[in-house]
């Protein structure tokens, strides 16, 4: 890639353009074929040198955040019992309640209780 495209490249982006329609102006008028992962990659590699070219972007990267040891945001049982300390009738499951599994009047092979 010659000097005169990257320089190119860098004058567009910084007229905040996207980098799809930096490689479609270069195919253009250019007649430079360039990926714009490409150029995602050229504007990567300027910000890891310290260049600002990244915030000329139109949609900003979010910083990258580890997700190990994140915050539960489910919500959490009132009243939970333990399974240790359930009554032993449940244990039983001589009643229909005690199954673990959903049960509606007509999954009974199609009869209401």
């Amino acid at each position: 890639m010659t000097l005169r495209v990257l320089l190119c490249i860098e004058i567009l982006i910084r007229q905040e353009l996207s980098p799809q329609q930096v490689a479609g102006y270069l195919a253009r008028y250019a007649g430079v074929e360039l990926h714009h992962e490409t150029i995602y990659q050229i504007i990567y590699r300027d910000k890891a040198q310290g260049g600002d070219l990244y915030q000329h972007l139109r949609v900003a990267s979010k910083p990258y955040r580890k997700r190990y040891g994140s915050y539960d945001r489910r919500g959490k049982i009132k009243n939970r019992v333990c399974i240790g300390e359930r009554p032993l009738i449940v244990d039983e499951r001589s009643r229909i309640g005690d199954w673990g599994t959903k049960r509606t009047p007509t999954s009974l092979k199609g009869h209401p209780l």
